[in-house]
């Protein structure tokens, strides 16, 4: 049997550790998971298009079912980023108007005129896969089959390769996008389309579009599919941009814009940290907007950001 001055010496130990390790527990406690912090890719632009620059925390507001969303940092940073190149070669594509010739257009004019830095891979699909070159491949070889592409064949499986394109995306690195040209068919897919959403969203991959007019033989279908496009672009922070198939010069100077403000995107934004509530339980959408030094909303800037955030429970491995 140990002595009571033993005893008494062991309580005061066990006391002064727990008086010095305790503070320690309680932050311990206290810290947030890094499945709650979160870095987002946000675009902010101004009424002519450019990038708004200079922009610190102080002027990210963000609520989450009316809770103030804390933004930890806004930091506009420079380097690689990578763009799958989704192109849809399916018949629905091929049956008028020549568009599988304005998807061949429209794709070399991105490897022609997107900004450096943006390194970009190519997928081609109709019902499965037809042809991938992936980022270990120089931009050249993508121009070599985008010239050699066979006249579109076979149904339309858009979901699928959306999920296919995202694998390529591995490991996922801020600002990483998929640009897919297509006229938004879909008839074929296994894949579901919230599970295409939950791989983007948590990867942080924003989906741009390029929308080709839609096959007049086909309509309900395209009716029907409308809402993939409209869903995924919303949804991840991305943009649609619409087949304009004006002849003026008006009309092709325009879509010109269009298209290298949406090259711009993918290629200059800020990576915006936020830190989520623990209530946050299923997919929520939330409003970020930019304030003046006073609090109030910048009506003259326009705010491009993933709108649906998701809860630690389905983030990907």
């Amino acid at each position: 049997m140990p002595a009571l001055g033993t005893c008494r010496c062991r309580r005061v130990a066990v006391s002064l550790f727990l008086l010095l390790i305790g503070p320690k527990l309680l932050l311990v406690g206290q810290q947030i998971p890094d499945c709650l912090k979160r870095t987002l890719v946000v675009n902010v632009r101004d009424r002519t298009g450019q990038l708004v620059g200079g922009l610190n925390p102080s002027f990210f507001w963000a609520t989450l079912q009316g809770q103030q969303v804390k933004i930890s940092s806004a930091t506009v940073r420079a380097g690689p980023r990578r763009i799958v190149l989704l192109l849809d070669a399916s018949g629905s594509v091929n049956k008028e108007n020549h568009k599988l010739d304005t998807a061949r257009l429209i794709a070399g004019n991105l490897l022609l005129k997107a900004p450096a830095g943006l390194h970009p891979a190519l997928v081609v699909f109709s019902d499965h896969i037809i042809d991938t070159v992936d980022f270990s491949r120089p931009p050249s070889e993508i121009v070599l089959r985008l010239a050699d592409l066979k006249e579109g064949r076979g149904r339309t499986a858009l979901v699928d390769a959306l999920m296919y394109s995202a694998k390529l995306l591995q490991p996922s690195l801020p600002g990483d996008a998929v640009y897919l040209i297509s006229d938004g068919g879909e008839n074929s897919s296994r894949t579901h389309l919230r599970d295409v959403k939950r791989e983007f969203l948590a990867k942080g991959i924003r989906v741009f579009a390029f929308r080709l007019p839609e096959n007049r033989d086909l309509r309900a279908e395209e009716e029907l599919s409308e809402p993939i496009l409209k869903e995924l672009t919303i949804a991840t922070g991305g943009t649609i941009v619409d087949f304009d198939d004006g002849s003026s010069a008006r009309d092709r100077d325009r879509l010109r814009a269009v298209l290298d403000c949406a090259y711009d995107e993918m290629a200059h934004f800020y990576e915006v940290e936020v830190e989520l509530p623990s209530s946050l339980k299923k997919e929520r959408r939330w409003v970020l907007e930019i304030v003046d030094e006073h609090g109030k909303k910048r009506k003259d800037l326009q705010v491009s950001y993933p709108q649906e955030l998701f809860p630690c429970s389905i983030e990907p491995e």
